[in-house]
């Protein structure tokens, strides 16, 4: 899967262009959602995911420690995580999923 498809599910669902250059707090937890995703479902390194979004690989690493304590202090950004999470688990798993008949049986 592309990094693009990760981007554009978090953008859809918080409704920002995380590659907007702000500190603002719900710029930062849309990148680390992106970065989430990213990490999960591609084998992309953090040096690839930081330059899909002009930042620094550290950046990447650091927002990735950070958002388990955002979710854990904000109760409604994780419920909006773990609705960007079951739509990409969702795509996910029907896209990458090829089974034979055989294997259905």
């Amino acid at each position: 899967m592309k990094l693009k498809y990760f981007k554009d599910i978090v953008e859809r669902h918080l409704e920002i262009k995380i590659s907007t250059p702000s500190r603002k707090f719900e710029y930062i937890f849309a990148r680390s959602c992106y970065y989430y995703l990213c990490r999960k479902y591609t084998k992309s390194s953090f040096a690839k995911i930081s330059s899909t979004l002009n930042k620094n690989h550290a950046t990447v690493i650091h927002g990735l420690k950070e958002l388990p304590y955002i979710l854990k202090q904000r109760k409604d950004l994780k419920e909006t995580f773990n609705l960007i999470l079951a739509e990409a688990d969702k795509n996910y798993i029907h896209k990458n999923t090829k089974m034979t008949i055989d294997q259905l049986i």
